[in-house]
Order: structure tokens, then C-alpha cells, then sequence
């Protein structure tokens, strides 16, 4: 029997069908939309690359980096969490030792003089939709499609489906998500989280008193980093409680802006 994140999401779906599952920015989603999303994005991601592959991802807390993270599970393929602050040589690193097959990346997070690092790197590039009207990574965007075409817009990734995708049985012990550890003593380090790793915090909150089904949490921390991913994200969304994704992490706001049961951080 398949067992991989995506499936402990779809079992809380299914339960949990016209719950709130994620908020973020002014969108709110509920689970049964959250599965169509995922469902339909892994066609797309499935004409870029196979099971037991790698992808990498780039970006501030949104919509698109929960789908992309369960989409790719779905299809039997990890995901590299790459921290926006990472720095020219741990981003080069990160890629290269995961040989990632696209770079999702959150828009205004490339400066022009990182262009080159990208060319025979990865063999494609896919810009998220982050609400940016113009920055500068547009601008590259726009250079590197004309010169090489490996960049590509969310729309057009979404354009591009894989009509018969292959979605492969998950196993406990297969790599789900890679995380960029701190680095103290030079390049990050890659931590392999297994479907069971994330597994495993699930039953933690349904320990818990405090949380109620079809309540709301803020996610007041980047899912790129652990504490993120595995305890505010996945853990909450496979036991009834939905997730407020803060895009950007100003916890002094945080209390005048939304009226939540809990708080992460």
C-alpha cells in the first residue's frame, strides 16, 4: 500500500473535505480544492520529470510551494527546499548535488548578476507567481527565454501536461522533502526527510488538547525551513487544521492582522 505525503493528505481531504485548509495572502482554499490543485499540477510537473527524481524550489511561503510539494510526492519525486537567503554557492550547491531537474523559483529573488550560475545547471527554470508586477528577475526571465529558453512562466508550466502521468506507489523509507541545514562550518548540508519522518509528527498533534479539527493556524515561520514544513504545515493539514501561510515573516503584525486559534513561530 502507497504511503507517502501526499497520501496522508488525501486521507485528511477526504475527511476534512469543505474545511479551510490553507490561507495565504487573500486566498483561502479549502482541502477539496487543495487536492484538485495538487492533482492537477502533477500532470504538469510530470512532463518535466519522472519518478525518483529531484526538484528544487526557491520561495517565499505561497500557494504554489504547498502544491508543487504534494504534487511532486505524488509522483514519487523529492523536493529541495532551498532557502531564499542562501547565497550564490549554497544555491549552485544545492542544485548540483540533488541534480535537480527544474528550479521553481519565487519572482524577485534572482539578481542580475547571478544569471550566469543557472546555464547548465538545471534543465529548467519556472517562475512562481509571487504578485510581483516587475522586478528584477523578470527582467532575466525575459533575457534567458529569448536566449535559451530554459526559463518559463507558471502559466506556461501549466500549459504543459503529461496526459498519462505515472504515480508510482510511495514507501515509508523514500526521501519526501531535502532540507538546507545551517551551514555553520561552510556549504549547507542536505537533510533527507522520509514520508515517515512526516508521518511520524502526526501523531504528535492529535496528542494534543489545544488543537481542534477545522481550526486555523498561523504559520508564522518560512516551510522551507524544518520547523515550518514538518510541524506547522504537514502535521496540522493531515489532522483537520488549517494553515495561514504568513508570506512575509513580520511577526509584529501578526496580532493586529489575523485573528487565528494558533500561532507557530
Amino acid at each position: 500500500m502507497s504511503h507517502g505525503i501526499y497520501d496522508d493528505l488525501l486521507a485528511a481531504a477526504e475527511k476534512y473535505s469543505g474545511f479551510t485548509a490553507l490561507v495565504c495572502r487573500d486566498e483561502s482554499i479549502s482541502y477539496r480544492y487543495l487536492i484538485r490543485k495538487i492533482d492537477r499540477i502533477s500532470k504538469s510537473l510530470a512532463s518535466l520529470c519522472a519518478p525518483g527524481d529531484i526538484i528544487s524550489i526557491m520561495s517565499l511561503n505561497c500557494l504554489e510551494t504547498v502544491y508543487l510539494i504534494y504534487a511532486a510526492n505524488r509522483l514519487g519525486v523529492a523536493v529541495c527546499m532551498i532557502p531564499p537567503d542562501s547565497g550564490r554557492d549554497n544555491i549552485v550547491n544545492s542544485i548540483m548535488k540533488t541534480k535537480s531537474k527544474v528550479l521553481f523559483i519565487g519572482s524577485g529573488l534572482i539578481k542580475e548578476e547571478q544569471l550566469g550560475q543557472f546555464k547548465g545547471l538545471v534543465p529548467k527554470i519556472v517562475a512562481l507567481p509571487e504578485g510581483a508586477k516587475k522586478s528584477v528577475f523578470n527582467t532575466i526571465k525575459s533575457r534567458l527565454t529569448r536566449s535559451s529558453g530554459i526559463i518559463s512562466s507558471w502559466e506556461q508550466f501549466l500549459a504543459s501536461k503529461e496526459k498519462n502521468p505515472k504515480f508510482p506507489e510511495r514507501t515509508e523509507d523514500s526521501t519526501a522533502v531535502i532540507l538546507c541545514s545551517g551551514g555553520t562550518d561552510g556549504l549547507r548540508k542536505l537533510v533527507e526527510i522520509s514520508n515517515a519522518n512526516m508521518f511520524s509528527q502526526i501523531s504528535k498533534i492529535h496528542d494534543g488538547e489545544d488543537f481542534i479539527e477545522g481550526s486555523l493556524i498561523l504559520c508564522g515561520v518560512p516551510i522551507y525551513h524544518g520547523f515550518g514544513l514538518t510541524t506547522c504545515l504537514h502535521p496540522m493539514l493531515c489532522t483537520g487544521i488549517g494553515c495561514a501561510l504568513a508570506h512575509k515573516i513580520i511577526p509584529a503584525a501578526y496580532g493586529t492582522s489575523m485573528n487565528l486559534s494558533f500561532f507557530c513561530s
